[in-house]
């Protein structure tokens, strides 16, 4: 009983040994197929577990989403958003006299003057960059990027000492030349285009100064906007038909007006004349008996007439290019006239008005009337 006993438990266990030999060798056989036809990178999740932080920096719902997104698992839980850096600042506040910089991670911001007695200055308000404008105010000016005292030099000869701070015109008038007195030193008005004017004045203890565009119809002069005012010139010195004249107009700096006399035609002439008001006039003027207009001006023409022109009481023959023609009279009371117009002879027919007749023998008006 003891040796079947014996045999029995010898026979259990070579079968347990065979049954779980070749379930290893299955097991065995499957992994080298899966890794000679599939293997990857990534070992497959069974169970998503979440939330957990990709190395991207975002926030995943569960790894099983991490990774089907190609993106590492930082570690489990939220993404927590790096600390905020801390703001400094190396004069520790708001102190004028001293240049500081302050700055917050990679933003840095240097203490600097705006002008001659404003400071920009830098510091930190709850974590983060602030900037006020400081004015320095008496005895003290604005240099380097911070408010510095104004040293007065030592009295020489009885000499006063420099007073600090500004005094002078507390407002911009753009309209008269002023100056102020900064620090000791002056500052005035003046031209910065023809039409622009900078003005300075003192804001409480501050130099100010501003740049104004004068008003239409004003030009800058000396520092101050002056009305325009129109000028003009002539060279012929009036309606001198016998020279040709050159008429200008400025007003302030500008030309408005700048032309030659002219020919109208061969026996008149465009005028120009200067006004009393500064502006020109334009009138057309003959050149008379005799006279002909070439290059804007009158001068002897190949024509003559023996009555010096109109002149109806007067018997005239006109001539030109050998040629005469003779005033006549058509009835009682008017003439033809003959007369000079440039090279050429032109007629009108006049009346001889009241009390007056044209006679006839003398081909002229005289006095009289029809019987």
């Amino acid at each position: 009983m003891r040796g079947i006993s014996r045999g029995i438990l010898l026979l259990l266990l070579i079968a347990g040994l065979v049954v779980f030999g070749c379930i290893g060798g299955a097991t065995t056989g499957n992994q080298t197929g899966a890794n000679s036809t599939n293997q990857t990178n990534q070992t497959p999740i069974e169970t998503c577990e979440g939330p957990v932080c990709g190395s991207d920096g975002a926030t995943y719902a569960t790894d099983c989403q991490a990774q089907l997104a190609g993106v590492s698992i930082s570690y489990a839980g939220e993404c927590v958003a790096p600390p905020e850096p801390n703001c400094s600042d190396s004069d520790n506040g708001i102190e004028p006299s001293v240049f500081g910089t302050a700055a917050k991670g990679n933003e840095t911001r240097d203490d600097y003057c705006l002008d001659g007695s404003q400071l920009i200055e830098y510091s930190c308000l709850d974590n983060n960059l602030q900037m006020a404008t400081v004015q320095c105010g008496a005895n003290k000016t604005c240099e380097g990027g911070r408010c510095a005292g104004v040293t007065a030099p030592p009295e020489q000869n009885g000499t006063p000492p420099i007073a600090a701070g500004c005094s002078g015109m507390v407002a911009s008038d753009i309209f008269r030349k002023d100056s102020v007195t900064f620090n000791g030193t002056v500052y005035a008005d003046s031209c910065v285009e023809y039409q622009v004017v900078k003005d300075y004045y003192c804001q409480g203890e501050r130099l100010m100064d501003i740049n104004n565009q004068c008003p239409a119809g004003f030009a800058c002069a000396g520092g101050a906007c002056f009305k325009l005012s129109f000028n003009c010139t002539e060279t012929d010195e009036g309606n001198d038909t016998t020279k040709r004249g050159k008429t200008t107009v400025y007003k302030g700096l500008i030309t408005t007006f700048d032309e030659y006399d002219d020919c109208v035609d061969e026996g008149t002439v465009k005028e120009y004349s200067c006004l009393s008001d500064g502006t020109y006039a334009t009138s057309e003027v003959l050149c008379g008996s005799g006279l002909k207009c070439v290059g804007g001006r009158c001068v002897k023409s190949n024509c003559d007439e023996t009555d010096g022109g109109l002149d109806i009481f007067k018997h005239g023959i006109t001539t030109a290019d050998d040629e005469d023609y003779e005033d006549d009279c058509i009835n009682d009371h008017n003439i033809l006239e003959y007369f000079c117009y440039g090279d050429s002879v032109d007629s009108s027919l006049v009346s001889c008005g009241k009390g007056y007749i044209c006679n006839s023998d003398m081909n002229k008006c005289i006095e009289g009337s029809v019987d």
